[in-house]
């Protein structure tokens, strides 16, 4: 049986998109009760010590080796922690990489393109 990983390494990707984790559980006070009631907190909360935990790893699974040239990533991301993606994704080798912000003008949404 092959492993999750190695059936990345073989298949190429136009458009990778992520809803990851990204609150951190320090901010967990500040949430709203419905959300804290109906979502899963293993989809919501991220350790304050490594809140670019899963950002770093699939960004490394799709980095520019394994990648299609000309190929996206987008995640939606913590506000917080806009700066510090850019650099993570930079550091991987994506290039292009823009920073959108939401309605409300808190930055929502980090891309990159997936270098050849």
């Amino acid at each position: 049986m092959k492993s999750y990983n190695s059936q990345f390494s073989i298949l190429k990707y136009n458009v990778v998109v992520s809803n990851p984790p990204y609150i951190c559980e320090s901010e967990k006070k500040d949430m709203r009760p419905n959300v804290l009631d109906y979502e899963p907190h293993t989809a919501l909360f991220v350790p304050d010590s490594d809140p670019l935990l899963f950002y770093r790893r699939i960004a490394s699974l799709f980095s520019p080796f394994r990648g299609t040239e000309g190929a996206y990533l987008f995640f939606e991301i913590n506000e917080s922690y806009a700066s510090e993606l850019s650099a993570m994704l930079s550091g991987l080798g994506y290039t292009d990489i823009q920073i959108t912000k939401d309605i409300y003008g808190k930055d929502r949404i980090i891309e990159g393109r997936m270098a050849q």
